[in-house]
């Protein structure tokens, strides 16, 4: 991706303007329905479960795959993620613990 320069503004005025960040803008919101509405792996394998063993093992799934989401959202919030080195503060806390 490039990075947009300081003075983008200064070589392009009025339609021309709108029309380059019109033309980014609707390219932006294309792609990010894309992703929006593309399935990712929680739920290929609640599906999967669901047409294998059934509508229970398909809620079981769900959960299980729910609890896993809201631990993670657990450790983010005490601190395990985001200090660069690839473990956080609860990571190291855990392995000194043993």
């Amino acid at each position: 991706m490039t990075a947009v320069p300081a003075n983008l503004g200064q070589r392009y005025s009025g339609p021309e303007w709108r029309r380059l960040m019109m033309g980014r803008l609707i390219a932006f919101a294309a792609l990010s329905a894309i992703v929006v509405v593309t399935p990712g792996p929680d739920s290929l394998l609640v599906l999967r479960n669901t047409l294998r063993a059934g509508r229970r093992n398909g809620i079981r799934t769900a959960c299980g795959a729910a609890a896993g989401l809201f631990c993670d959202l657990l450790h983010e919030a005490a601190g395990g993620a985001g200090n660069g080195d690839g473990h956080g503060r609860l990571a190291s806390w855990v392995w000194s613990a043993g």
